[in-house]
């Protein structure tokens, strides 16, 4: 009888994971450090436009930049995978491609492409989109808050600066006057001064901006410092001399420091309340569209009133769905087409138009006013559910509530940061949905 055979015992699980090698930590250290560096620089190009794209086009390095910052974030989730090898490739590509076909005439290129189109619907709103959903639930986006805040604090300060010496601190960063006087290339505010400007691409749009980070600033705890950064921001606001983005970020620093510490990160009501405002929301605006609103902005002076001419644009929206319902075309605002009144003379709407909602219309109809609307949803949305993620949805609704008077799309900077937002909202946590990202 065969004797029984004694076999060794298995070996022991090991106790501990497995470390990674001194390379992998280190890529993924640089990892790390381009997914900051991307969004910093996104950063910059937000607030500091003219800078940005002295050497390069902006549209350039606003795609660069939060191409990088995607890439980062697809390569931390999947690592070397077919969807990393495709956006390492897909961007870059179309941008090339892009960048050769504004080397031909415009005459040339008419006839084999949409004029600008092809940037502002493609490349830049491709990167805006894939790099606002990957942030969405970023972990470490509290850098790009830090980013912007640091930005629109220096931005604020040198506002100052440029409205105490009354003459632009970067002279070569010009804009046009429309209803305003110019003075040289530099606006001259109601108190007689300049609008200050710094390196934005226009002021109202750098009155939108630091409005936008105001709710950043808000969601910190309670602080002197805080307060300093509000009222310098604010005080910036003013200087800038756009009416609506100051009294806008007034009322939300108003509301903003009367409400508790955690604000941003409570459910403020159910979902469906917030659709019923929402759809409240919609029907105010479509009422004075149609009945109060006019294309009428003479006002008894010469040349128009120009406070009243966005309320003009919006009154243009019905005509135009009514007759265009489908737009004109993504391609360009048609000349002689579109007029406002302003007592002694017609204003052609293809000249200025100051209304994403009303420029949507005329480029794609209906559709442009569904995805304005959509992003007002996510937006409001958000707000009321409580988003868990430094990257809040307040922002995005103060954007898109002053997209009703600035063409949001026609400023590259400030285009991809509205979508990027946008695409965020769709993807970030809501209160009872996980943990917050740290900031």
């Amino acid at each position: 009888m065969l004797s029984a055979v004694a076999f060794p015992p298995p070996p022991a699980a090991p106790t501990h994971a497995v470390q990674p090698s001194r390379a992998v930590r280190a890529l993924d250290r640089l990892r790390d450090v381009l997914h900051d560096a991307s969004l910093a620089l996104f950063a910059f190009t937000v607030f500091f436009s003219y800078l940005a794209g002295v050497l390069i086009p902006l549209p350039y390095v606003v795609i660069g930049a939060v191409w990088l910052y995607a890439l980062t974030e697809i390569v931390r989730r999947t690592g070397r995978s077919l969807l990393t090898l495709a956006w390492a490739v897909v961007p870059p590509v179309l941008t090339f491609a892009m960048w050769l076909l504004y080397q031909t005439p415009r005459a040339e290129r008419e006839f084999v492409t949409l004029p600008a189109a092809d940037r502002d619907f493609l490349v830049l709103a491709l990167v805006g989109i894939v790099g606002g959903l990957l942030a969405g639930r970023d972990p470490r986006i509290g850098s790009f808050v830090t980013a912007l805040r640091a930005t629109a604090a220096v931005t604020a300060a040198l506002a100052l600066v440029e409205k105490g010496l009354g003459e632009q601190l970067f002279p070569g960063n010009i804009v046009t006057g429309g209803f305003g006087k110019d003075i040289g290339n530099q606006l001259v505010a109601h108190d007689g001064g300049i609008r200050v400007l710094v390196a934005a691409e226009h002021p109202l749009i750098l009155g939108l901006l630091l409005t936008a980070v105001l709710p950043f600033v808000l969601a910190r705890p309670v602080s002197l410092l805080k307060v300093l950064e509000l009222a310098l921001l604010l005080t910036a606001n003013w200087a800038t001399d756009s009416i609506g983005p100051f009294w806008l970020g007034v009322a939300v620093v108003a509301i903003g420091l009367a409400w508790p510490r955690r604000w941003r990160a409570r459910a403020l009501m159910p979902t469906w309340v917030a659709a019923l405002v929402a759809l409240a929301g919609l029907a105010l605006l479509i009422y004075a569209m149609l009945f109060v609103w006019t294309t009428d902005i003479s006002n008894g002076r010469p040349g128009g009133d120009g406070a009243r001419y966005r309320t003009a644009l919006l009154s243009l929206v019905p005509d135009i769905l009514a007759t265009h319902p489908f737009g004109y075309g993504p391609a360009q605002i048609p000349a002689n087409t579109l007029f406002v009144d302003a007592g002694d003379k017609l204003l052609d709407v293809s000249k200025t138009v100051d209304s994403q909602i009303t420029f949507w219309v005329i480029q794609v109809g209906i559709l442009g006013f569904l995805a304005y609307c959509a992003i007002s949803w996510l937006a409001i949305r958000g707000i009321a559910r409580g988003a868990q993620s430094p990257l809040t949805t307040m922002p995005l609704f103060l954007v898109t509530l002053l997209g009703s008077i600035v063409a949001l799309t026609c400023w590259a900077s400030v285009s991809v940061f509205w979508l990027f937002l946008a695409a965020a909202a769709v993807t970030v946590p809501f209160a009872g949905q996980g943990k917050r990202a740290r900031t």
